[in-house]
């Protein structure tokens, strides 16, 4: 522990004075002590459990813990913290204690276990301080102890081993921990091809799928059913629809997707392009069923899940402390886009993602071309921007890809340790008969933990109220993190000196409330309601989600329209409709728009504006005319395929 303390200057509002303690008296200002010692090691742990609201959540919350400790065998001493019920909770650690990165992971554990908790302390290792039993609190009041702080300085020191223990129990078992039982998400990335895949290593099929693959199907035999469960398992061992189709559609698990029951016991073939869409209208249904398809064999999981963890974690401090940065001109929306790519990487557990603006769009609450100008700042390196790298350029249907491990740290690191992670992603020790728990178990609660914080921040964003027409995206984004740094003084930090104007907005759309100077989000459900209609921008969000999901249906009937004219005759079954006069009243799929020719212009044009009219199932009024990108010389190259093959469309074998 630092010879020293920290001490209350009420002028400012913070710990800026500092106090010896080889002193006879203490301080008569609140005080506090450091927690790590100078080599940034934590043998001294101080939790602070906050009540600002006065909820009662800090008492109750402290007492689970305090239970939880009692039954681990790990000595510790309870506090009330003064001026509330917060409460503080004191363990001395033996050997070396834990490091910084290990107290920050655990911090972020408990902090997405317990609300009321502040990382705060464990997280700064430099100026992380804690007041101790006897020290004064700013709103009167002391720190009391409420056990014996006697026999507690007296006893031999907690052993570090089991406090890793238990901060590892408490890690896994945060709801998406570990890849087991997981939600379905309900955007997923996209391969070269435009197809939707699951993020992670490739593994061999399980010899039970691998057994209906190679079953043969006999007469009564539901084929369909044998293609969902080979594509499910395909699915969840992290294949693409592309690895199902080159090696595996010739097995007779895929017979249903190549052929269709004739009479007897007879099959036809099906043409080329009716397989595909049958493939790939089956895969977009497998997929949610396979990312909830336990996958604790996934052997490298918990070590990728810490170091992902760990890169984000300290990608996010950086960007915390470079305010300017976020705070004016583009700066508050290049922080939504940042924050949802980081979403995005901590759930696939990849520093490499795809991410088409659209889906970047629906997650910030911003518009697509705001997305896409911030992408270009984020990844400009001729500013000296180095947050994001752009991989592979999107093309098509194809999102791009963006690299948050610019200097490819994480890659580069588990390129080095792979050899020696066994099966679960736990070293292993055979002359060790008890273990200690393998400091990467605490990082797969790391990660959950900031997955969980992100996903409340961007789903905190996506409102209506928040778009930035009517309340600045700078507003909105201090709206989103009054949850995880309810205090003022953190909140100027983070926004700047424009803060108080920003929480006068929020206040006057009875957005906030303030509990003992503390802003807290509305209680009223219906504030951001309200609000929303106020301004009138209520269905703002809704409506721009329908439009860019028109925007993708015209795109895919295009893409159809144009891998139908490249098929060679001889391979073409069927019988193409003419466009619909009226539009759809079920959504179509891609097999729907398969069977019915792209709208045309008189000459043999593409007449994009009439297929968003015919797809959109809500207005027979044409929206904004929407183009596919036809920069690309490909796309260009589509354009005259339809034109000139236009009259060549008037039967189809």
């Amino acid at each position: 522990m630092r010879p020293a303390a920290r001490v209350w200057v009420s002028s400012s509002g913070k710990y800026d004075d500092v106090a010896r303690l080889d002193v006879d008296e203490a301080p008569t200002s609140p005080w506090a002590l450091y927690l790590a010692d100078s080599a940034h090691r934590y043998r001294l742990l101080g939790l602070d459990f906050d009540d600002h609201a006065a909820t009662g959540e800090a008492p109750a919350e402290a007492a689970q813990l305090s239970a939880m400790l009692d039954q681990a065998g790990i000595p510790h001493l309870v506090c009330a913290s003064g001026g509330h019920a917060g409460r503080h909770i004191w363990i001395r650690l033996d050997g070396d204690g834990i490091s910084a990165g290990e107290a920050r992971a655990t911090a972020a554990v408990l902090k997405a276990r317990w609300a009321s908790l502040d990382p705060g302390p464990l997280q700064n290792p430099a100026w992380g301080c804690l007041r101790p039993p006897g020290a004064p609190h700013k709103h009167g009041g002391h720190s009391t102890s409420l056990g014996d702080v006697d026999a507690w300085l007296t006893a031999p020191p907690a052993s570090t081993k089991k406090w890793q223990q238990l901060a590892a129990a408490i890690a896994i078992e945060l709801p998406d921990a570990l890849p087991t039982g997981r939600p379905a998400p309900t955007i997923f990335p996209v391969d070269d091809d435009g197809n939707p895949y699951l993020p992670g290593a490739r593994r061999p099929l399980s010899a039970e799928v691998r057994a209906v693959v190679d079953a043969p199907v006999d007469h009564g035999v539901d084929a369909s059913a044998r293609l969902r469960t080979v594509l499910v398992g395909a699915a969840a061992a992290r294949w693409k629809l592309a690895d199902v189709a080159r090696e595996l559609l010739t097995t007779p698990g895929l017979t249903h997707a190549t052929s269709v029951r004739g009479r007897g016991r007879a099959r036809i073939p099906r043409a080329h392009w009716q397989t595909r869409a049958v493939l790939a209208r089956q895969w977009a249904r497998a997929l949610p069923r396979a990312a909830t398809v336990a996958s604790a064999d996934d052997a490298d999981f918990v070590y990728r899940a810490s170091h992902i963890a760990q890169w984000i974690d300290d990608l996010q401090t950086r960007a915390d402390v470079t305010v300017g940065r976020w705070t004016t001109r583009g700066g508050p929306a290049d922080r939504r886009v940042l924050d949802a790519l980081c979403q995005i990487a901590l759930a696939s557990v990849k520093a490499t993602v795809d991410a088409d603006i659209r889906r970047l769009a629906l997650m910030t609450g911003l518009g697509r071309e705001t997305v896409r100008r911030a992408l270009h700042r984020l990844s400009d390196h001729t500013r000296g921007e180095d947050w994001i790298t752009l991989a592979k350029p999107s093309a098509g249907t194809l999102a791009a890809t963006w690299k948050i491990d610019p200097q490819s740290a994480i890659h580069t690191t588990l390129e080095k340790s792979g050899s020696q992670v066994r099966p679960g992603g736990l070293p292993h020790d055979p002359d060790d008969d008890d273990p200690a728990p393998d400091p990467e178990l605490l990082g797969t609660g790391y990660r959950a933990a900031l997955l969980a914080q992100l996903r409340t921040r961007n789903a905190n964003l996506c409102h209506d109220v928040f778009t930035p027409h009517q309340i600045p995206t700078l507003t909105a984004n201090l709206y989103a993190r009054i949850p995880e740094e309810p205090q003022l003084s953190t909140l100027h930090e983070r926004f700047g000196p424009t803060t108080p104007d920003l929480l006068a907005l929020l206040q006057d759309l009875d957005l906030i409330t303030y509990s003992d100077g503390t802003p807290r989000h509305s209680s009223d459900p219906v504030a951001l309601q309200r609000a929303a209609q106020h301004l009138d921008v209520d269905g703002v969000l809704e409506r721009r989600a329908e439009r860019y999901r028109i925007e993708r249906l015209v795109r895919t009937w295009f893409d159809l329209e144009v891998e139908w004219l490249r098929t060679a005759q001889a391979e073409k079954r069927g019988r193409r409709h003419l466009p619909p006069d009226q539009t759809w009243l079920v959504p179509p799929t891609a097999t729907d728009l398969a069977g019915y020719r792209y709208p045309r212009k008189p000459g043999g044009r593409p007449d994009h504006a009439q297929a968003a009219v015919i797809l959109d199932g809500t207005t027979r009024r044409a929206p904004r005319t929407i183009r596919p990108d036809t920069t690309s010389a490909a796309a260009a190259a589509a354009e005259v395929i339809l034109r000139d093959a236009f009259h060549d469309l008037e039967l189809v074998a």
